[in-house]
């Protein structure tokens, strides 16, 4: 129950991804829909209670999203396949075998983001969130950043997390205030990258080679993406900015909670 959690327990409310997982005698791929173990953990140490929403049917993604959002105090956009809503902002769609996925997964994660938005919760974008949130703002993607020459590893598919890489932090954003430096040392894993900014965001760090690292609203309280994820840090020093952040972010949820006057 809501009313049993405590001021250091937000319920916060994590899109799921799509994991395929071959089952049965004919050994067909069948779609479970998970969260990442490593972001689950660091969500759990930065003190959240976590709601895990699968997608429903397509036609009924605007309904159930108030719905599932109801008790919320925030909402987490996880990481996973691709966006293939880039064709709204002029871009091609990117094929391959997780499309049909993708695509579900696209309509949720816009419904959510919607229903969020409307409430007025705390949002984290983490890789693909950022993507997703980009392109419902109006922006664009660039479709194969990791495939473009001298740039920084951004994607390393046989060791996945594996690319680590420096990003710079906005002079006067508040990624600076929150981790209590101007440089992260991070973990991606991404094709895409952000291309055209969308409306109402405002860049919050960069990559060497340029890719837009992290964007904020800058006409709301609270809606960040990241490029990077956050629970893929494996030492002490990647992971004190990055659990700064997540407590950051689940911090204020609860004051989203208090504000919206919903009982501790």
């Amino acid at each position: 129950m809501l009313s049993s959690l405590s001021p250091r327990s937000a319920l916060i409310a994590v899109s799921a991804r799509a994991v395929s997982v071959a089952r049965g005698a004919d050994h067909r791929l069948r779609a479970h829909w998970a969260i990442d173990g490593d972001l689950a953990a660091a969500l759990q140490r930065a003190g959240a209670t976590i709601s895990l929403l699968p997608p429903p049917e397509a036609d009924r993604c605007r309904e159930q999203a108030h719905r599932c959002l109801a008790r919320a105090d925030g909402l987490v956009l996880q990481g996973g396949g691709d966006v293939r809503r880039v064709a709204r902002a002029g871009d091609p769609v990117a094929e391959g075998p997780g499309r049909a996925l993708d695509e579900l997964r696209d309509g949720w994660d816009s419904a959510l983001l919607a229903a969020a938005e409307g409430r007025r919760l705390p949002v984290l974008g983490i890789c693909r969130g950022l993507h997703l949130i980009n392109v419902v703002r109006g922006g664009s993607l660039c479709v194969d950043w990791a495939g473009t020459e001298d740039v920084t590893c951004h994607d390393d598919r046989a060791d996945y997390g594996s690319c680590r890489h420096p990003v710079a932090l906005a002079v006067d954003g508040v990624l600076r205030t929150i981790c209590r430096t101007d440089r992260l040392v991070v973990r991606s894993a991404h094709r895409h990258a952000v291309g055209r900014i969308g409306d109402g965001l405002a860049v919050e760090a960069v990559a060497e080679d340029g890719c837009i690292e992290a964007l904020r609203a800058v006409d709301r309280d609270w809606l960040l993406g990241v490029q990077w994820h956050p629970e893929l840090a494996v030492d002490a020093a990647e992971r004190a900015p990055m659990q700064a952040l997540l407590r950051h972010f689940v911090q204020q949820c609860a004051v989203s909670r208090r504000d919206a006057g919903v009982p501790a």
